[in-house]
């Protein structure tokens, strides 16, 4: 974040000696990371504090000050887009030095913590096993509680399972520093393999209790990293809820003092068809038929506490905001003369965006298009699924699995349409192996097909989908809609590994190339609209990590350029009438039971403590 507004704030929490060292020192870093020179007075006086972890995180935070002052030098580029304690060593000394002398620096414990640390970050975003493993050896070093915490952080960083044995040393000493087990604990959350788990839950209970949160907050991230459903723990939702509340307009909380439950809200839609809605129904809610959330598949995309909420109340509606008229408004435009339509949905940490990006999958379906939905593009960039090289593009990686999965759901949502599909030929012959071919003026259903029962073809048949999908949509067969769930991940990184044991980038896997072809301008008759998500980054809550929500951050140079033009359109906080409508609807279901969440005041405290954020809002009248 940066926001020098924070400073009086940090300063305060920093000189108060009754807060916990690791609080402390969060204070201390964040004032280094802020950069202000105005700092620089209460971190030199606390660089001689009598707890080693404070003292050496102001040292560092006065220093980095002090440098970013001065220094020109040329260095390596950071990948994870953290604010660190320190720069990395420059690009001359990083390459004259190697991965195994960056390591003698860093756990020589004759050098100056400023040194060792530019080495460890220096390591991080060299990133090889080899740069990763000499990073987990600075565990190990028992001269500052500090700099192991860090190693531990920076590790988490790189989700690398090579260290797992290391992170576990240090979990599992009961005589570690607790700041120290808990960043082992968050780091093999980051990692979340099958053992990872086994070990965090084994201390789940142990006699610290920031150890004991910790394994739980990083329970939640292999929940995230491993599956569609990420479960907020209380600690990430109170972090989110605060940041939320820092941003929210002034306007809408001056709003609640003309709150009250005695005047509820007509919270029904005036129509449930989706290309019915208008303005007059913002704020409102319109119910959806559960054959075609059936076939759409959104019951298994949809996430636990939805699908809970669901099938409690036994219907299902979704809200008409803003943000999904203005992105049917682009998709009527849709013509066979116009080039395709790129849409971008941005927006904050729970304002809509995937729910958005349903509504308007469902809006396709229910006009006749045809629906290619992708739910989550960190399945295959992030998962551990199986891959193959492409026997189609040298150096390519093929993703049978997804691309499977994803011809699955596409025959699955396109029930309805699966007859007018099959009259739509193929412009060429396939040759997919010796044996598997697919003729000249087949129906290009019989590719899906092929890529469903025979999955090791199924990457080289979406990929022949989605040519044979643009070609018919240009020649006005159907109308064509593409909806793609943290599509910025395909720009960005993976967790897939090349055979010389270095990480693949995104678009080095064959499903990534294929689905970025809809964002080219070569077809019309349709559109393709993809959610930016701080999701790609690590950690997604961190807001020093990724301090905006804006596409041109989140996509990356090489993104933007791809979609370029595009139509952004924002996701925001509930407006005052959305969140009284909400309200109404989970009043009048009992979907808020208790009697204080259901009076005046609870209402009052429910929209101020949510901070208007349509997920905190749900999730908070949930448990009250």
């Amino acid at each position: 974040m940066q926001d020098s507004r924070a400073l009086p704030v940090l300063r305060r929490t920093l000189e108060d000696t009754t807060q916990e060292p690791m609080v402390r020192h969060e204070a201390g870093e964040a004032l280094g990371a802020i950069g202000d020179m105005s700092s620089l007075d209460i971190l030199d006086k606390y660089a001689t504090d009598p707890l080693p972890e404070v003292s050496e995180t102001c040292q560092l935070a006065a220093k980095k000050i002090r440098w970013a002052m001065t220094s020109k030098e040329k260095l390596s580029s950071n990948p994870y887009y953290s604010v660190d304690p320190t720069p990395p060593v420059n690009n001359a000394q990083e390459k004259e030095a190697g991965i195994e002398k960056l390591g003698q620096i860093l756990t020589d414990t004759s050098l100056p913590l400023w040194e060792r640390y530019r080495a460890m970050f220096s390591l991080r975003n060299i990133g090889t096993d080899a740069a990763i493993k000499a990073l987990g050896q600075g565990l190990f070093c028992e001269d500052s509680a500090l700099f192991r915490h860090e190693v531990a952080f920076v590790l988490g960083q790189v989700q690398s399972a090579v260290v797992i044995d290391e992170l576990k040393a240090r979990l599992i000493l009961k005589t570690e520093n607790p700041m120290v087990r808990h960043e082992c604990a968050e780091a093999l959350g980051a990692i979340a393999t099958e053992e990872c788990e086994a070990i965090l839950k084994e201390y789940l209970k142990d006699e610290e209790r920031v150890v004991r949160e910790s394994c739980e907050v990083a329970l939640d991230m292999v929940d995230y990293e491993n599956s569609p459903d990420f479960q907020d723990t209380e600690m990430n939702a109170a972090r989110r809820s605060t940041a939320l509340l820092l941003g929210a307009s002034r306007t809408r909380f001056a709003s609640l003092r003309a709150c009250s439950t005695q005047t509820l809200r007509t919270y029904r839609a005036s129509t449930n068809d989706p290309g019915d809605l208008a303005i007059s129904d913002v704020g409102k809610f319109y119910e959806v038929a559960p054959e075609a959330l059936d076939h759409l598949q959104f019951k298994r995309n949809l996430t636990k506490e939805q699908r809970k909420q669901y099938d409690t109340l036994g219907e299902y509606l979704w809200m008409c905001r803003r943000p999904y008229l203005e992105a049917v408004n682009c998709l009527q435009a849709v013509r066979p003369s116009f080039p395709s339509l790129n849409v971008v949905l941005w927006g904050k940490f729970g304002t809509g965006k995937s729910m958005t990006l349903f509504q308007l999958t469902h809006y396709a379906y229910s006009q006749g298009w045809v629906v290619l939905h992708v739910h989550n593009v960190l399945k295959w960039t992030r998962g551990r699924d199986e891959i193959a090289m492409s026997a189609y593009k040298p150096g390519r990686i093929d993703t049978p699995i997804a691309a499977q999965a994803l011809l699955s759901e596409f025959k699955s949502m396109n029930t309805p349409n699966w007859s007018k599909l099959s009259e739509c030929k193929t412009e060429r012959a396939y040759e997919w192996s010796k044996v598997e071919t697919t003729a000249k003026g087949s129906p290009i259903t019989d590719i899906v097909d092929m890529g469903i029962t025979t999955p090791h073809l199924a990457t080289d048949c979406f990929g022949a989908l989605v040519e044979e999908l643009k070609r018919h949509a240009s020649d006005s067969k159907f109308k064509l809609l593409v909806t793609i769930d943290h599509g910025n991940s395909m720009f960005h990184s993976t967790k897939v590994k090349r055979a010389d044991a270095t990480y693949a980038p995104a678009m080095d896997l064959s499903i990534n190339q294929q689905l970025v072809k809809f964002a080219h301008n070569d077809w019309s008759n349709g559109a393709c609209v993809l959610v930016v998500d701080k999701k790609e980054f690590y950690p997604s809550h961190d807001l020093l990590v990724v301090p905006v929500d804006t596409p041109l951050e989140l996509l990356g140079e090489k993104g933007f350029e791809v979609l370029d033009p595009f139509i952004p359109i924002e996701t925001t906080l509930y407006s005052m009438d959305e969140a009284e409508a909400a309200y109404s609807y989970y009043y009048d279901k009992r979907w808020i039971t208790s009697d204080k969440g259901r009076s005046s005041d609870g209402k009052k405290e429910l929209l101020y403590i949510s901070a208007f954020n349509p997920y905190m809002f749900e999730r908070m009248c949930a448990i009250v």
